[in-house]
């Protein structure tokens, strides 16, 4: 395989590296005044100041020295507005300087804009990343694509989402939660989301991208804080307008919501060093509106609990997430550690999969993660980061069966399926970084990260009793996994006007093999204003232990081997800042994906294997599934977007929009290959933000909107041309203030979605016998208008409101 490499290219810019330095010794610049104090958020991931950060300086000039000049108060405010971000290299740098496309949304967006959840700070905030909620029909966490790629089922594996830089993606089967990520939403200080393929900083996951959540330090969150919100959201009709209020049943079928946090900051001395604690706790219950399924056909007998009667699948139904999640971090001189935990739950109410009652599907996760890290300088250009980290997490999922099904583990009547996951992984990093000038100018990274992992699972089919039936456990794996990696970059600025980084990494997993992924970055800076970057990057994705190993007799066959996915990417971006806050950006960008990993229908040739290896417990091909390396996508795509501030920072505003063309190929079991357009993300999204504060303590107003095109299903994928959603408007208006009593704050929020279709459908099982009509899909509902009602008061130590 041919790898790009930039090697002329970097020894080219270091012999100009040096010769600037050999010119800069001969005729030395004057010492430069004083910069100005950037507002940079303190967090684990960035320690010090952006401005006196060596990878922030400029190279320095071999100018004659000119007399000071008066400030140019624009182009200060201009300075002090531009995005930080760490996430690319770990260590603070302006954004335009990073060597990927990213947005930092900061806390008082978060607050301003009323965002709930991680899902939609994604959404209404990000340059052409997609976060679908979670699906109707399944108990499984939303999807995440970006840029015209969303993989069906995907539950998040294609983005690496991180707290504080520690990886959050399950290892056992990859997924990560962004509608209920178990990060207690008062916590974050900002959040960078970094598009296209993953820095070489990070290993597995980051194709689509990288999303980190940065908590607040305690020095900008001192005192108790708590928080009450309450919410409720509108019924949906058949025909998926919004239900009227005197329908029969309405208020019964409402959705509801609740939130509730407490938070502390505290700043301290231990041990003679400056200390510093954060404790979060939030609890949190999202249910749906119910909606009225079917009743429609299938020929198959859901038992005697069915409220549908026998052979009709139909009924009232609604989706409900629970989470409870905590987060502690501990700040003692250069040491940080911190302790996270959460319980996530998700459940369908509903007479949907399995029409026999309610709690037909319940996932439940459990998950404690903790962290250490510790910064030191060996030298006055040499800093290292030494990382431990250990996690653990249990999943659990119980779907209630129809009796066709449970008769494949010899049951009579219905049946629950019970999936058991565990598993405990940890790791050392060490990471050091060279800045060989001490400006930024020549700076060498090097890491290594090598870590441990054991996970396991099993299905258990339980009978009326609560017994396991006669097949006993199935599916059973238990395995225990090393994995290691090592990268290394280059950055260069031997002028003003020209920035690289250059470099690769090296990885290892015992499941997936190892695989070397190199990635390039010029950044062109013709004026201080004005930055074009060129961008060149691979990622991949180690197949999960699920994905190898798992089968559970009735559905899901056990995979052949199956190789590591892959992505190339392209990317060239414009950004141009004017006015001083004011700032236009856009670009275009391409990338190819190979060996995808999909779910879909076995050939007759897999079940038979299958079945000789004691793992198809019914007597058809047609009923059984397996993962395989069967899909490749290569998509194009082109972005633009518009941000900035006025009257002092009081108003904000912003536009992203892009538009993309991503087509699928995907390897059929009688060796054809099929191309289509990908489900569930449109060709088209934007979003777009308003708001106006009215004072620095005072009221706000805000407007926020996410806008999308058509989008195919996959029903509509596969033949159901009448399967499309219509294009969706979500609106949002947020208005918060104080109110009289000092440190008591409120905030209310109103949505509106202007179509009533979200982009995933739901049917009954079909029926083996050939007399029985073919199920008919229905749309997923989307809640036309929902509103939430917050208060938060926060105090100090010593009493008395903030």
């Amino acid at each position: 395989m041919r790898r790009h490499t930039p090697s002329a290219l970097g020894f080219a810019l270091t012999i100009l590296a040096f010769a600037a330095r050999a010119n800069a010794q001969v005729a030395p610049p004057p010492a430069p005044s004083p910069a100005p104090t950037s507002p940079v958020p303190t967090t684990p991931e960035s320690t010090s100041l952006a401005p006196t950060s060596p990878a922030l300086a400029s190279p320095p000039s071999a100018a004659p020295a000119t007399p000071a000049a008066a400030p140019d108060l624009e182009a200060l405010e201009g300075d002090l507005s531009q995005e930080i971000v760490s996430t690319t290299s770990r260590s603070a740098e302006l954004a335009r300087l990073s060597p990927a496309t990213s947005v930092t949304v900061s806390a008082e967006d978060i607050h301003r804009f009323g965002m709930r959840s991680l899902d939609e700070i994604v959404n209404f905030f990000s340059p052409g990343m997609f976060a679908a909620t979670q699906e109707w029909g399944t108990s499984d966490p939303g999807e995440v694509g970006a840029r015209g790629v969303l993989l069906t089922q995907d539950l998040g594996c294609h983005v690496l989402l991180l707290l504080n830089g520690h990886a959050m993606n399950e290892v056992g089967s990859g997924f990560s939660s962004f509608d209920m990520s178990g990060i207690p939403m008062e916590s974050i200080d900002h959040v960078e989301i970094i598009m296209g393929a993953g820095p070489l900083m990070y290993g597995t996951n980051a194709m689509l991208g990288v999303v980190n959540v940065i908590t607040r330090d305690a020095s900008h969150y001192a005192g108790v804080h708590l928080l009450g919100e309450a919410g409720s959201s509108s019924p949906t009709a058949k025909n998926y307008q919004m239900l009227s209020p005197g329908a029969d049943g309405y208020l019964s079928r409402l959705g509801g919501d609740y939130r509730i946090g407490a938070g502390l900051g505290q700043n301290f001395s231990l041990f003679g060093k400056e200390a510093s604690l954060l404790v979060q706790f939030e609890a949190r219950e999202d249910a749906t509106a119910a909606f009225q399924w079917g009743p429609q056909p299938t020929g198959l007998s859901y038992g005697p609990l069915s409220t549908s009667g026998q052979g009709q699948w139909g009924g009232l139904g609604r989706w409900k997430t629970q989470s409870d999640a905590g987060l502690v971090t501990l700040k003692v001189g250069d040491f940080e550690a911190m302790v996270s935990a959460s319980r996530v739950a998700l459940s369908d109410e509903q007479y949907i999969t399995a029409p026999i009652g309610p709690d037909a599907s319940v996932l439940q996760v459990l998950s404690l993660r903790g962290d250490l890290k510790y910064r030191h300088r060996l030298t006055g250009n040499i800093d290292t980061l030494s990382r431990v980290y250990v996690d653990s997490m249990q999943v659990g999922q119980a779907n209630q069966y129809i009796p066709d099904l449970c008769a494949g583990y010899a049951i009579n009547g219905p049946c629950t399926y019970q999936y058991h996951q565990n598993g405990v992984w940890g790791g050392l990093e060490e990471q050091a970084t060279f800045d060989w000038f001490k400006d930024g100018a020549y700076v060498t990274t090097a890491g290594l990260d090598g870590s441990l992992r054991e996970v396991g699972f099993r299905t258990n089919p339980i009978d009326s009793t609560g017994a396991i039936g006669p097949s006993g456990s199935v599916g059973v794996s238990q395995g225990t996994y090393v994995a290691g990696a090592a990268f290394v970059q280059q950055s260069l600025a031997p002028i003003k006007q020209l920035r690289f980084l250059g470099g690769a990494r090296y990885d290892y997993d015992q499941l997936g093999g190892g695989r070397v992924v190199p990635r390039a970055v010029l950044a062109i800076l013709p004026t201080d204003t004005t930055t074009v970057k060129l961008i060149y990057g691979q990622a991949f994705r180690n197949p999960t232990q699920y994905q190898q190993y798992y089968w559970d007799g009735t559905v899901e066959l056990q995979a052949a081997h199956l190789k590591q996915e892959t992505v190339q990417s392209e990317e060239i971006s414009v950004e141009q800042r004017f006015l001083g806050t004011q700032k236009v950006f856009g670009g275009v960008f391409a990338s190819q994906w190979q060996n995808l990993i999909n779910y879909g229908p076995v050939t007759q040739a897999q079940f038979e294997q299958g079945a000789a290896a004691g793992q198809a417990f019914l007597p058809t091909a047609a009923y059984f599934n397996a993962f395989a390396n069967t899909g490749s996508i290569n998509a194009t795509g082109v972005n633009i977007g518009y941000d900035g501030t006025a009257a002092k920072g009081r108003l904000r505003y912003g536009l992203n929009f892009s538009v993309t063309q991503a087509n699928d190929q995907t390897l059929q079991g009688n060796g054809t290959t099929t191309t289509s357009r990908l489900a569930r993300i449109p060709s088209w999204l934007g979003n777009a933000r308003i708001g106006y504060s009215f004072s620095d303590d005072g009221p706000s107003l805000a407007y926020i909107s996410q806008f999308y095109g058509t989008m195919q299903t996959a029903a509509s994928v596969a033949g159901d041309t009448s399967a499309v959603t219509p294009t969706q408007w979500i609106n949002r208006v947020t208005l918060s203030g104080p109110l009289l009593v000092k440190g008591l704050t409120y905030q209310a929020i109103v949505d509106y979605k202007v179509s009533g279709y979200y982009p995933s459908t739901v049917a009954p099982l079909p029926s083996p016998s050939p007399t029985t009509p073919a199920p008919v899909p229905q749309f997923a509902p989307a809640d036309h208008l929902s509103a939430f009602l917050s208060l938060r008061y926060d105090f100090s130590l010593g009493g008395g409101g903030q």
